[in-house]
């Protein structure tokens, strides 16, 4: 039985009264215990590196910094609309049924509030980026609505709950990468389309089935720590549709095809031989670079020098042979008028 107190904000749920929820709910419903799952950009950061050699000055530690700031809040819009639409359902959590927002009773419409101002703050700031940081921020934010929210709710769908979820390590790793790409790669306007393609898809699927394996991980030991199937459907709807060994053989299925689109993505990168050749000392390599030139500009003289004499003693034997031949000629001239005399 359920009743409402509007003078004092309080609900009766099961025969307990809920106090109304503080600002201090509030707070814990963003989750900022959670921002280090933003350490997920790290690689993205590090592969951009690699491959486009981005200066670090300290204007773009600054541009780091504001990029992993507006990530967070816009996980943080994420977390407040997954705790608001989770609370009847983690009441059949053996430990979730303890968090604040489901021992509070939390308002609608500051949930709402709460959401829009995070959300907005994070695509405004995610503008100090870039554009197609802008538009990764705005799809992380669409996909929590798409996992949290009926009528889609992708979160109680089996196996497009674990897809669904962790496709958020790939947009991370994108936003990660995006920060160091340089900015004459990327579009002017939101109409080109070229961008999409710079991130290497074998290392976003990587990343994406890594994550579905970290997501499928979860869901197991989710499943055996409740230990009771009834329940378990309960508390997450697709659980209903599980088992322990369906569970297991996903996990191995979205490892082995992580491992595959990572060693393709290393293979066609080379970015162990990147790694290998950043290790050089950079005047080393300049030098050897004026090195390199000097010999190849000493080459090109000597080969041009060669093709001179070629052509000039060419010329010159083209000139005897036409010599000797009016020789010859002058020479047969009397011997044919003095036979013309005789005759």
């Amino acid at each position: 039985m359920k009743t409402t107190n509007t003078a004092t904000s309080a609900v009766t749920e099961g025969g307990v009264s809920l106090r109304a929820a503080g600002l201090n709910e509030y707070v814990t419903i963003a989750r900022p215990d959670h921002w280090f799952k933003n350490i997920f950009m790290l690689p993205g950061m590090l592969f951009a590196y690699l491959v486009y050699q981005t200066p670090l000055e300290p204007a773009f530690f600054l541009k780091v910094i504001s990029g992993i700031a507006c990530t967070c809040l816009i996980a943080s819009a994420n977390y407040v609309i997954n705790e608001y639409l989770d609370v009847q359902f983690d009441r059949f959590h053996p430990v979730k049924k303890f968090r604040s927002g489901v021992q509070t009773v939390l308002n609608p419409y500051y949930v709402i509030l709460q959401w829009f101002l995070l959300a907005a703050s994070g695509l405004l700031l995610s503008l100090y980026i870039n554009l197609p940081f802008m538009l990764l921020e705005a799809f992380l934010l669409f996909m929590g609505l798409m996992y949290n929210v009926k009528p889609f709710r992708t979160k109680d769908r089996v196996y497009l709950d674990v897809l669904s979820e962790s496709v958020n390590n790939p947009i991370r790793l994108a936003l990660g990468w995006f920060i160091f790409v340089p900015a004459a790669l990327l579009p002017n306007d939101i109409s080109d389309f070229s961008w999409v393609i710079i991130p290497p898809s074998s290392i976003i699927l990587a990343y994406w089935m890594g994550g579905a394996f970290l997501m499928a991980t979860k869901r197991f030991a989710e499943y055996r720590f409740i230990g009771n199937p009834e329940q378990a459907g309960l508390y997450r709807r697709s659980f209903k549709f599980y088992t322990e060994n369906s569970l297991l053989i996903s996990m191995f299925f979205y490892a082995l095809v992580s491992a595959f689109f990572l060693c393709t993505f290393c293979y066609r990168s080379h970015i162990f031989s990147i790694s290998l050749t950043n290790n050089f000392n950079e005047k080393e390599f300049r030098e050897e670079t004026l090195v390199l030139n000097e010999q190849i500009r000493t080459l090109k003289n000597e080969i041009l020098l060669s093709e001179v004499v070629e052509y000039r003693s060419q010329s010159y034997s083209n000139e005897f042979t036409q010599l000797d031949t009016h020789i010859s000629l002058f020479n047969q001239e009397p011997e044919e008028k003095l036979i013309q005399a005789q005759t």
